[in-house]
């Protein structure tokens, strides 16, 4: 449900990668600044696993690209609720209340933000919609998100974002 929500481009990613490369970047992103920092770990993940290196580092740049083409406002929101992402370690821990409080000022945010910046996320980033909709958030996703298995699926897509940022 959530996976086709995102950008086309994440789908594709996703949708490409083998089952050991999924787990490998479960792995990762749960222990992102030991991959980051660690010049010998990276060292070997580039030795190791060339292919799947090569497919973040394409689609970090797609995406980089694709939030640079944005217009300013909803670009520096965009960037704004990364770093709050990050700061709260969804793509990390993506505990169940977290990611609701998470939601909670995605949309209050999000609602403030021009029309014209409103419809320009969703048309690029389809699942903004469903975040920045609180209410459609607390009578279905919330729902969806207590099943242990779909939180692990929304903390992936979660994680994407972390990757990306």
């Amino acid at each position: 449900m959530l996976i086709s929500l995102l950008p086309n481009e994440l789908i594709e990613f996703y949708e490409n990668l083998t089952v050991r490369e999924k787990k490998l970047l479960d792995r990762m992103s749960e222990k992102r600044e030991k991959y980051m920092q660690d010049y010998e770990t990276s060292q070997i993940f580039q030795s190791v696993y060339p292919k799947l290196l090569e497919k973040i580092v394409n689609i970090y740049g797609i995406m980089r690209e694709k939030i640079k083409k944005l217009p300013e406002e909803p670009r520096v929101f965009f960037y704004q609720m990364m770093e709050i992402s990050k700061d709260m370690r969804l793509g990390e821990n993506g505990k169940y209340e977290d990611i609701k409080r998470y939601v909670t000022v995605f949309s209050t945010k999000f609602k403030n933000l021009s029309s014209y910046a409103q419809e320009t996320l969703i048309k690029e980033y389809p699942l903004i919609k469903i975040l920045s909709t609180k209410d459609y958030f607390n009578e279905i996703i919330n729902n969806w998100l207590k099943e242990k298995e779909n939180l692990l699926k929304f903390k992936r897509v979660l994680r994407f974002l972390f990757l990306i940022s």
